[in-house]
């Protein structure tokens, strides 16, 4: 033991020991939030929570992604570390003292992952948190919820500006930001399972790169940062922005994501930010009706007003400027299987969002 002390003392940093020490105590509180829901989703508020608000707040006050940041700076990085490696070499204590630093900046990582996003993977699901009945989803429910979803939008449409085959945000950034955030507080007096605060969203740099990995928006754990590509259709950017605060506010599954964003939407003052809800919930249930029963899916479709057509043919156009390239099978696959690692389904978990909405209409 006393060997070890001093080996420790020799050859590890003040940092490492400290981060590998958060390392067990994470390691132990995701084995404990994976064995019981109950478990998870008391870590997950009460501990993630704090997390997830601090870390916002504090990156909150930069004006640019850190995470965007970092990444930019990982391949220089990473050769400054090699050379940093080389340079030690001849040395065995720097060799050890590096290695440690390097060994527990990675574990500071997983630490980090399992306070802000792995704990609620363990968490009851939001159906249950909402009291939603577990039913089978027939063809006419999903023309029922369709046909919904399509006459809200119409209403909505009517109500905000088009440019050339486009619905045009009348926000800014800061003031999306800021709807988001007020749409959030109403959500949550109505949903107890919807906690939240104020934070804001990030707009990317590399925002064509994102498309090409058919990514609209991103939750990064490790600064608590909400990054959202602006290259798509305006009309996306309200919903996305409220899916990406949902992984912010302890929401992991992409399903319970993306529901929460469209009930945060729908229930906003703002015209354009409802149409935003509708119009991504529409894309989930038309495609769930068009498979289940065509003809009533080419009905529902047709009484879509010929703006919100345009907008979609748009939103399609954009989306799949890079289907089949590698970066786009590359990303999906990569995506797929960080889903079924933390328990769900794959990428199939974003279609579950369409038995949340019947269930919705079918309960409200």
């Amino acid at each position: 033991m006393t060997k070890l002390r001093e080996f420790i003392k020799k050859y590890i940093p003040t940092y490492s020991v400290i981060c590998f020490v958060i390392l067990v105590i994470c390691t132990l509180l995701h084995i404990i939030s994976g064995i019981s829901p109950s478990a998870a989703d008391f870590l997950n508020i009460r501990v993630g929570q704090s997390v997830r608000l601090i870390l916002a707040k504090i990156t909150s006050l930069l004006p640019f992604s850190l995470a965007e940041l970092l990444l930019y700076l990982l391949l220089p990085g990473a050769v400054l570390l090699v050379i940093a490696f080389v340079r030690a070499s001849h040395e065995r204590g720097r060799t050890l003292r590096l290695l440690a630093v390097v060994l527990a900046t990675v574990s500071l990582l997983y630490s980090s992952f399992v306070l802000t996003l792995g704990l609620s993977f363990g968490t009851p699901t939001l159906d249950e948190k909402l009291g939603f009945s577990e039913k089978d989803v027939s063809a006419d429910e999903l023309r029922d919820t369709l046909t919904v979803i399509r006459d809200n939008i119409n209403e909505c449409a009517g109500e905000i500006e088009y440019r050339d085959g486009e619905a045009q945000t009348p926000h800014t950034n800061s003031e999306l930001s800021e709807i988001i955030c007020s749409a959030y507080r109403t959500a949550a007096e109505a949903y107890p399972a919807i906690n939240t605060f104020d934070s804001r969203f990030k707009p990317v740099l590399s925002g064509e790169i994102m498309t090409a990995c058919g990514t609209l928006g991103i939750y990064s754990y490790f600064t608590g940062e909400s990054n959202l590509n602006m290259t798509y259709p305006d009309f996306s950017l309200p919903f996305t922005v409220a899916h990406e605060f949902a992984h912010q506010r302890g929401f992991a599954r992409e399903n319970e994501a993306n529901f929460v964003a469209f009930l945060v939407c729908i229930g906003s003052e703002d015209a354009f930010v409802r149409y935003s809800g509708y119009m991504t919930m529409y894309q989930y249930v038309s495609s769930a009706l068009s498979r289940a029963d065509s003809d009533a899916y080419t009905e529902v479709a047709s009484g879509l007003s010929a703006a919100a057509r345009d907008d979609l043919r748009a939103y399609y156009a954009r989306a799949r400027k890079y289907d089949g390239t590698v970066i786009d099978k590359v990303s999906s696959a990569m995506n797929d299987t960080y889903l079924k690692i933390n328990g769900t389904v794959g990428v199939r978990s974003y279609g579950l969002v369409v038995d949340l909405a019947v269930a919705y209409y079918r309960d409200t």
